[in-house]
């Protein structure tokens, strides 16, 4: 997975796609988060919003489902960041706040994230 996240990192967008969809058909419960909210970034990089909002909201789902808050973090980012480019400013918002909160817990604060 973390090819596929360098790959949408650097605009790689069909790689890493490609990738992500690779990782889910191996039905790997711990890496379906990862998949899935790479699959939400390479959507908001698509301007697809329905579709990232929703490949993020099932990866928070499946983070929560086996208590990864390490998946949890970057998807809650994606989330904000498709609400972000969406014009959906307040929900933007909650998102990153989510994102900074896990991130804290997890020991890294991040600052300001948007």
């Amino acid at each position: 997975m973390k090819l596929s996240e360098a790959h949408v990192n650097l605009g790689n967008v069909q790689s890493a796609e490609a990738l992500a969809w690779r990782a889910l058909a191996h039905e790997e419960t711990s890496v379906r988060p990862y998949c899935l909210y790479v699959l939400g970034h390479v959507r908001r990089l698509q301007g697809r919003y329905d579709e990232a909002e929703h490949f993020c909201k099932d990866a928070l789902a499946s983070a929560d489902a086996i208590g990864d808050l390490w998946a949890a973090g970057p998807a809650w980012h994606v989330l904000g960041e498709i609400y972000r480019d969406w014009g959906r400013p307040n929900d933007a918002r909650a998102a990153f706040d989510e994102a900074l909160h896990l991130y804290e817990q997890l020991g890294m604060p991040m600052g300001n994230i948007e």
